[in-house]
């Protein structure tokens, strides 16, 4: 060992060096730089995996939770309903002339099944009460609608005699409806099955996934590993990005998604409006659900949706700052006039009339926001509508 090799080792002795470093000072070998690029490139795709999972996911939807229900008790409501519509499941087979349609069942199961405090206070019922009620709403509604089953059916005094009777009333009423009962968690689960991506988004996609793949294969075979796992980790993200946009933007099975679907539809067709939405009502029938949004600019929307394959689909658009709306849809073979009447209108009857004679006849609560749905009988080639007030004098 020379003099100089001597001191070196008597000198690095005392010293706190791995003897790694120690042999490549004593031997003079360069000392290798630390390669800090796959920490580096590990930090930022971790960083653009938490900006694609919190940029993707459903955002805050609007608020339309209230201090206090604006109808009343849910129970109460579904008794006063029942004994109100009923007694059109008594009429013979085909004999049901009332061309007017209520679709304030829609609320009501709403309330039952996922409680929002907007229209309802809360049910008193147990959660399997509740969809027993939800179900035989449904189905009263749309046997109605058909006009092709008579069932005897006294008055209930109360919400839990009507639980008592509503098996018994389902499996009469079910075989003659058309559409089956579905609860609003299922809508919301049959949304996942479609996706709001267009054809570019989706080659994105698929280049996005080849890279990422690649470049998983690379960093293993050059032993990066924990940079792999960041790798993995985008690649799953990117791979779920599809099912974190379901098909929402045109349809809607509960009162936040007709909310967001009528907003977003005001987007596309650069409509502006001031304030946050608010959902003055909402109604469904058959095929037809309707939506009466208002914001704090006086504008008010009469959104339709039609239903398709257990999903209602945003068909149209009405707007301005009046307090009537009405709008014609047409369901299979039959047409439908939505009337739709937003908070503090003075309407307290609807007539309906041709030529010949008064037709029909349908009286709402002044002032508060409703939607009643007119199907057309097919003998009805043409007709003219009139809103009356309290007083009986026109309302236009």
């Amino acid at each position: 060992m020379n003099s100089i090799t001597k001191a070196l080792t008597d000198e690095l002795e005392g010293k706190k060096l791995s003897p790694q470093a120690k042999r490549q000072i004593l031997n003079r070998e360069p000392r290798k730089k630390r390669n800090f690029i796959p920490q580096i490139a590990a930090i930022c795709i971790c960083a653009v995996a938490l900006f694609l999972f919190f940029t993707n996911t459903e955002k805050e939807t609007p608020q339309i939770i209230a201090a206090d229900a604006m109808f009343g008790s849910v129970d109460e409501a579904i008794v006063d309903y029942f004994n109100n519509e009923a007694p059109k499941l008594q009429v013979e087979f085909g004999k049901q002339k009332d061309p007017f349609h209520n679709g304030d069942a829609y609320l009501m199961r709403l309330a039952l099944e996922q409680n929002s405090g907007r229209f309802y206070s809360d049910s008193t019922l147990s959660q399997s009460d509740r969809y027993v009620l939800s179900e035989l709403l449904h189905y009263v509604q749309e046997a109605i609608w058909h006009n092709n089953v008579q069932v005897e059916i006294k008055p209930v005094q109360s919400i839990d005699q009507l639980v008592k009777q509503a098996p018994a009333l389902i499996s009469q009423l079910k075989p003659h409806v058309e559409i089956p009962y579905m609860k609003v968690t299922d809508e919301k689960q049959r949304q996942w099955n479609y996706t709001s991506f267009d054809t570019k988004r989706w080659v994105t996609y698929v280049v996005v996934l080849a890279m990422l793949v690649g470049a998983i294969i690379y960093l293993i075979k050059n032993k990066h590993f924990i940079i792999t796992a960041f790798v993995i980790l985008l690649a799953f993200v990117s791979f779920s990005q599809p099912f974190w946009q379901p098909f929402k933007d045109v349809s809607a099975y509960d009162e936040k998604t007709l909310v967001e679907a009528v907003k977003r539809e005001l987007e596309k067709v650069n409509v502006k409006v001031v304030g946050q939405p608010e959902l003055q009502y909402a109604a469904s029938i058959h095929k037809t659900r309707t939506a009466l949004v208002s914001f704090e600019d006086g504008m008010t929307v009469l959104a339709e949706f039609d239903y398709d394959n257990g999903r209602y689909i945003n068909q149209g658009m009405t707007w301005h700052s009046g307090f009537n709306f009405s709008k014609l849809a047409i369901v299979e073979t039959n047409s439908i006039n939505v009337m739709a009447f937003k908070a503090g209108h003075h309407v307290e009857k609807i007539r309906i009339e041709n030529e010949q004679n008064y037709l029909a006849e349908a009286t709402l609560k002044e002032q508060k926001p409703t939607i009643i749905y007119f199907k057309t009988p097919k003998e009805l080639s043409s007709y003219s509508r009139g809103y009356y007030d309290a007083n009986g004098e026109s309302v236009h």
